[in-house]
């Protein structure tokens, strides 16, 4: 809302005379500057049926809400992003998605709420996220009923709030119950936008956070539940994330996010025919959906079956040509079916898009190892763990490198550190136990062997029935 529509809440409104003007951060690119910075004041009046906590709902959603629409203004203003043609309400639900603001302080006297904020953004990134949002349909759709969802929330608080000034008794103590209940609401909203922005950044454990504030406020906030549940996949916290999953389709059964984010987290427990039946599901309600067709993609991956890794693989990236995670998919069926040169090349595109993607970077790595090119394999897995610590196995394929190269003790220290990110990491334990034996820890070896064996390791299994024989 602007301060010039005649509406009753607005009226209420006291917007300080400061304009929001952008502010170039570091030199102008050819296309876009470096970074924009605006800041907004916003200053509302309390009614008798607010209280602290409500005022500052209310002004912090207006004063966002200024921020993002004069940031969307000048999104939609440059010549790369009026290609794209996409409205400037999906500019800026787009926005509120990917752009978090910054609360530089705020007062309340008991009468009036005040909050100053911020919002910083590089016009070029947020650019490459509405192209690849605006492709990716089903995300831009839950990004745009956050929007129409607070839009819907502001006018019922609009509309409460005059239905107050007259209400009487009963009714008063009712309009009063749902005007909180519907603040508490807006209140989700927000926290689901700044969730979602942290999420886009991988930063998880926090986006997490703002997502439980957003189902405490709204318990049957489906999006939030399947956004959470995706966070937690991310995670690696599984049943956390499969019960969240649950419950966002228990409220929302034709969730197409909501059945792509299972499918992904059935991969991990290695449950893949309920990750086939949930991504074919959210294929059937949302054939445009270029995420599932790839999530379809990596499942076909883990069952080995290339052809239709491939076959959906270009299917996402027909959909969405920018999608950098479609083309590691297909690169990594391309390796699988020893297309070498294919699979570097779909490597090196998916980089180029997003270099934060340490999912190429540790894919191709397998690549390297399988042509014996150790020194490029290691390359790309200590990028991985620049990217990402705690991923267990670019830690495992790094001490396979280091075990190729007769490095045991380098592989034995990697070994260790994907054990220590998971417990049950056969492999790890089977390797650790072959290095161990070359640099003669016979005693160390032989508790590896079978701590293997315990959990499945055929290779292992065998060792160990040869040494009874």
């Amino acid at each position: 809302m602007t301060s010039n529509k005649k509406s009753p809440l607005l009226k209420t409104v006291l917007l300080l005379l400061i304009l929001s003007i952008p502010v170039l951060l570091g030199p102008a690119s050819a296309a876009m500057a470096s970074f924009l910075t605006y800041q907004r004041d916003y200053a509302y009046q309390a009614s008798e049926a607010d209280s602290k906590l409500s005022c500052r709902t209310i002004a912090l959603e207006q004063v966002k809400r200024l921020l993002l629409e004069e940031l969307g203004t000048y999104m939609e203003s440059q010549t790369e992003v009026k290609n794209y043609q996409v409205s400037r309400d999906q500019i800026i639900a787009i926005t509120a998605g990917i752009v978090r603001a910054e609360v530089l302080n705020e007062k309340w006297d008991g009468k009036t709420y005040v909050i100053i904020a911020k919002i910083t953004a590089d016009p070029n990134q947020v650019a490459k996220a509405i192209d690849e949002l605006r492709k990716e349909r089903q995300s831009l759709i839950e990004l745009e009923e956050s929007r129409k969802k607070s839009e819907e929330l502001l006018k019922e608080i609009e509309k409460l709030r005059a239905e107050l000034k007259s209400s009487k008794g009963g009714q008063r103590i009712q309009d009063q119950k749902d005007y909180t209940a519907a603040v508490k609401k807006l209140g989700a909203a927000d926290w689901y936008k700044e969730g979602y922005a942290l999420a886009e950044s991988r930063k998880y454990r926090e986006a997490i956070s703002f997502y439980n504030k957003a189902i405490e406020a709204d318990p049957n906030y489906a999006n939030a539940y399947s956004v959470r549940g995706f966070a937690y996949f991310r995670m690696k916290e599984y049943q956390p994330s499969l019960r969240d999953l649950n419950h966002a389709l228990d409220l929302k059964p034709e969730h197409p996010g909501a059945l792509a984010n299972r499918a992904l987290t059935w991969v991990a427990m290695k449950e893949y025919d309920k990750a086939l039946a949930d991504i074919n599901r959210a294929i059937e309600l949302k054939p445009d959906f270029a995420r599932a067709y790839n999530i379809r993609a990596f499942v076909y991956l883990n069952l080995r079956k290339n052809m239709k890794a491939l076959e959906d693989s270009n299917k996402a990236i027909e959909l969405n040509p920018n999608y950098s995670y479609a083309y590691t998919n297909r690169a990594a069926a391309y390796r699988n079916m020893k297309r070498y040169e294919e699979a570097f090349k779909d490597y090196q595109k998916s980089i180029e898009m997003d270099p934060g993607n340490s999912d190429s970077y540790q894919s191709r790595s397998m690549a390297y190892i399988q042509l014996m090119r150790y020194d490029e394999a290691m390359q790309d897995l200590n990028k991985v763990l620049e990217l990402d610590s705690g991923r267990a196995l670019a830690l495992y394929r790094r001490g396979l490198v280091y075990y190729q190269l007769n490095n045991y003790e380098g592989a034995i220290r990697d070994f260790s550190k994907a054990i220590e990110l998971e417990e049950d990491y056969a492999d790890a334990y089977f390797l650790r136990s072959v290095c161990y034996k070359r640099i003669g820890k016979a005693e160390e070896s032989e508790s590896d062997l079978k701590r293997a064996a315990q959990l499945g390791h055929p290779r292992a299994q065998l060792v160990i029935r040869e040494k009874r024989q």
